[in-house]
Formats: C-alpha cells, sequence, structure tokens
C-alpha cells in the first residue's frame, strides 16, 4: 500500500479526532459561543467537548477530547475488520456479521442507521441464529456516516497502476 493512501487516511481519523468536540454545532453564532469561552476562533482541536448529540459522560470511555467521533468509531471498527481479514472482504454476509457483533457490544453512540441494522438482524437472529442478515438488515438510511467507511475499504484495495 503506497504511503499517500496510508497518509489519506490517517489525516482522515486526526481530522476526525481534532473536529469531535464541535462535531454537530451547525449555527454560526452558537459556534463562536462556544470557542470563545476558551478564546479560540476555529474549531480544530479544541479542547472541551461540545456536540450536543453525545458526551464522554453519557458514553464512559469515548467522547473526550482527542477520541474519534462516532463516524471516527465506525472507522476503526472497519480497519480491525479488514485487519482481522488480511485486508480484504470476502462476502457481504462475513461484513454483516462483523458488524452485528461490533455494534452489539459497542458502548458509544449508535447512529440512526446501525440502530436499524441492529433492530432489522436481532429480528431476523431471533428467528433463525444461522440467519444470513446480509443484504436484508441494511438500512434505509441517506446520512453520510457512510463516508468515513469508504477510505479504510478504499485503502485495503488500492494498488498503484504499473
Amino acid at each position: 500500500m503506497s504511503s499517500a493512501v496510508v497518509k489519506a487516511v490517517l489525516g482522515g481519523f486526526v481530522a476526525d479526532a481534532a473536529s469531535m468536540p464541535t462535531h454537530w454545532i451547525y449555527d454560526r453564532e452558537k459556534l463562536k459561543e462556544v470557542l470563545g469561552k476558551e478564546g479560540m476562533k476555529t474549531p480544530a482541536f479544541f479542547k472541551t467537548p461540545s456536540c450536543p448529540f453525545y458526551s464522554s459522560k453519557e458514553f464512559i470511555g469515548h467522547y473526550e477530547h482527542g477520541m474519534s467521533s462516532p463516524y471516527g468509531e465506525q472507522g476503526e471498527m472497519v480497519l480491525k475488520f479488514l485487519e482481522k481479514n488480511n485486508g480484504s472482504i470476502d462476502s457481504g454476509r462475513q461484513f454483516s456479521d462483523y458488524l452485528y457483533e461490533w455494534g452489539m457490544s459497542f458502548t458509544g453512540r449508535k447512529d440512526h442507521a446501525t440502530k436499524l441494522f441492529l433492530e432489522a438482524a436481532e429480528k431476523m437472529k431471533s428467528e433463525s441464529a444461522d440467519a444470513n442478515i446480509f443484504p436484508v438488515a441494511g438500512a434505509d438510511d441517506e446520512q453520510a456516516n457512510c463516508f468515513f467507511k469508504v477510505a479504510p475499504i478504499f485503502a485495503s484495495t488500492y494498488s498503484i497502476p504499473k
């Protein structure tokens, strides 16, 4: 894998952690107010996690300064999956089963798509423990949380043309 690809994936994780404290604060005046409390003008590497939808108090072990956002945590899950499987995804079922196990034990904030996926998978597994949850358990969701997962998958399949 080229160093540029590795740097791009690492850059995504750094950017995610750098922006996590002000994640989902879209109101410009509110953002200025939050940043102003610490004398900062830009949100990158802001020290006080201020996201209105999750906190380290609500999700113990998550979302403190320097940690990943829920999107970054999903990216980490994809990296761990790829590491476990020698950089490949052999089937949708293989990844779905891994995502299911991860999601059931994940103690951070679960987004809408993950919740829908887990609900559908739980229903299927209650009917048959060996149910193939791919692709039936997929969520009908148009949020952008999927984009962070693309970089590690792209990196695992990328090769420089000769």
